[in-house]
This record gives C-alpha cells, sequence and structure tokens, in this order.
C-alpha cells in the first residue's frame, strides 16, 4: 500500500504539470528566442516497467486518493526523466489498446517517446 502513495503522488505531480500546460496554451511570448538555450522542460519515457493495470485492481480507497479522472481505466508504470532526473510515474489511459500502443512501442523501439511540458 505505501508503494501505491508513492505512487499516486507522482501521479499528482504530473497531472498537476499536465495542468499547468493546459492553462498556458496560448499564451507564448512572441518575438526572438535563444538559440543557445532551451525554452521548455520535455519529459521522456525510456520504457513500460510494469502493467497495464485495470482500475478494478486498486481497491477504491487508493483510485480517491490518487485522484484519477473519470474515464480513465488503464495504467502503466513508466520510467521517465525530466531535467535529468529519472523515476517512475504512474501513466493512466482511457483504453486497453492505447496502454498496449505504448507498450508495444518499447518493445521493438529503444528511442524514447518525447512528452513536452513547457
Amino acid at each position: 500500500m505505501k508503494m501505491l502513495a508513492v505512487f499516486g503522488q507522482l501521479l499528482q505531480s504530473v497531472k498537476g504539470k499536465l495542468k499547468k500546460q493546459d492553462d498556458n496554451s496560448g499564451k507564448k511570448p512572441t518575438g526572438q528566442v535563444s538559440t543557445t538555450e532551451s525554452t521548455s522542460t520535455k519529459t521522456l519515457i525510456w520504457g513500460v516497467m510494469d502493467g497495464p493495470y485495470n482500475i478494478e485492481d486498486f481497491p477504491e480507497e487508493d483510485i480517491d486518493y490518487m485522484g484519477i479522472e473519470e474515464g480513465y481505466e488503464w495504467m502503466l508504470v513508466c520510467k521517465i526523466e525530466e531535467k535529468g532526473a529519472i523515476g517512475l510515474v504512474n501513466f493512466w489511459y482511457q483504453t486497453l489498446d492505447e496502454a498496449l500502443a505504448v507498450k508495444y512501442y518499447f518493445d521493438s523501439n529503444i528511442e524514447p517517446l518525447e512528452i513536452d511540458s513547457d
């Protein structure tokens, strides 16, 4: 159960970043941009460590604690890199096909998947 709580905290962190990204969409400054420094933070998914798991595999109180939105039924535990740090994060998908597409990608590719989070 302690592991689920840690994953829940990681999920909340990613959820907050995605909400911030959504809130900032369409608000980028115009004009000259430095070509020597990065203007965005990229999150790289390096692989699927475990899953997919169905939401029914978890006790309801854990789902409430993690704040999983309605309609997201499948979870993958993924190894990510952000700002040079490596960690594990739960990614939730609406369908099994979406989750399996990510899993199958890493069955035949070593290149990471990139998520923009500026």
